[in-house]
This record gives structure tokens, sequence and C-alpha cells, in this order.
């Protein structure tokens, strides 16, 4: 079977803790070659799409395009925006739902970050 695109999950998948997974990158890097399409998929909240871009090249050698990193602070976005619910959200946590990304911007979502 062939598969159109994959979606990929990256603690476990391409790293462990700060360990490189070798079989993940070389995954990866044939699927560049091959241009399929793909997409790293997070529930951790502690990064941005732009840092989780910037530890794969720096650290992990997979170098990947912004639209290819899906954290679970862009998926709360994407529901919030599914049913229509207000734009403006009180957001607690980690810098990586706190910080607003271009995809924030591009859905003109306002938040509201608390003041500590």
């Amino acid at each position: 079977m062939k598969y159109k695109g994959y979606l990929i999950d990256l603690d476990g998948t391409i790293y462990k803790g700060k360990d490189r997974i070798p079989a993940g990158e070389a995954f990866v890097h044939e699927l560049q070659k091959r241009d399929i399409p793909y997409l790293f998929v997070t529930n951790n909240t502690t990064r941005t799409p732009e840092s989780v871009q910037e530890m794969l090249a720096q650290n992990f050698n997979i170098d990947t395009p912004l639209s290819t990193v899906y954290t679970a602070t862009l998926a709360t976005i994407d529901y919030m925006n599914d049913l229509g619910l207000e734009k403006t959200v009180y957001v607690i946590g980690e810098s990586g739902s706190r910080k607003p990304s271009r995809r924030l911007v591009m859905w003109k979502t306002r938040i509201i970050l608390p003041m500590w």
C-alpha cells in the first residue's frame, strides 16, 4: 500500500529525549527525496512551531519547512476556529502556547497574555 502522506510524532520517532533516532532521520530524508508529504505533530506545548523547526535543524539534521510542524497549540487554535469561538483567549502555559506564532497572526486570533 502506498501512502499519500505521513503524520510523524516527534518524541520517540525522531528523537528520544535529547538523543536522535537515526532511522527517523533517514525516513524523513527519504520522504523529502521522494517529495512525499509529511507533517510533524506534537502534543508538547513548550515549544513554538518555529522553535521546533529550529531544533530539528540544529540537533537532528532535519531541515523542514515551518508548514510541516503542527503543535498542540495550533490544534487548539484550529479547534476554536472550527467551533466559531471567540478569538480572544487567556493563555496559561509554557512559552510554546503563550508566544504568538505566525499561525495566530494569519488566523487573526488575538491572545491576551497573563502578566507575570
